[in-house]
């Protein structure tokens, strides 16, 4: 099982000191089934004046950061090691509503996902990528349209370093 090193961090920088509110961070992942975190350091400059983890009704880990001093730069790495191993996935590991590409989530479901499902971009040139994977009715075997786009983005998508400032548009990625 591979052991990966994850590291983030994240820096905001101000004209002048300033106060900071309570600050909630979900950076740890959960463990499952193939995945399990062996180390998990969370470092905060300024340090915080108090710092509590709890978990939400989803198992995900919470951190709430409280700090007294004011600042005019506050910067927040976490480093965590975890133990990895890929799983197969198979067709029996998706529901019988869902194996076949579009469906409809239940009621509930919908209302959960609904901030998921609308489109964060519009482009013609993510929508031909996109339907590159799907059958001319825009239709596929739900398993297979995610093996698929799973392997192209990880045979031809490589990780680029990038100073910009914000999310980088959906439509730059596929272009680079």
């Amino acid at each position: 099982m591979p052991i990966l090193t994850v590291r983030h961090v994240t820096t905001y920088h101000y004209a002048q000191p300033v106060a900071f509110g309570e600050h909630r961070m979900m950076l740890r992942p959960r463990d499952d089934d193939d995945q399990i975190v062996l180390e998990s350091e969370l470092e905060i400059t300024p340090a915080p004046s108090q710092i509590s983890w709890t978990r939400d009704i989803f198992g995900n880990h919470v951190a709430t950061a409280r700090f007294e001093e004011r600042a005019s730069e506050l910067r927040v790495e976490s480093t965590m090691r975890l133990r990895h191993a890929p799983t197969d996935f198979k067709e029996a590991d998706i529901e019988d509503f869902a194996r076949s590409h579009p469906f409809a989530y239940g009621e509930e479901e919908s209302r959960d996902l609904a901030r998921f499902l609308t489109p964060q971009s519009q482009h013609p040139r993510l929508d031909r990528w996109a339907a590159a994977f799907l059958r001319e009715d825009g239709s596929a075997d739900t398993h297979k349209l995610l093996v698929e786009m799973t392997q192209t983005i990880n045979r031809t998508f490589k990780h680029v370093s990038r100073h910009e400032k914000g999310v980088q548009e959906v439509v730059a990625t596929l272009r680079r």
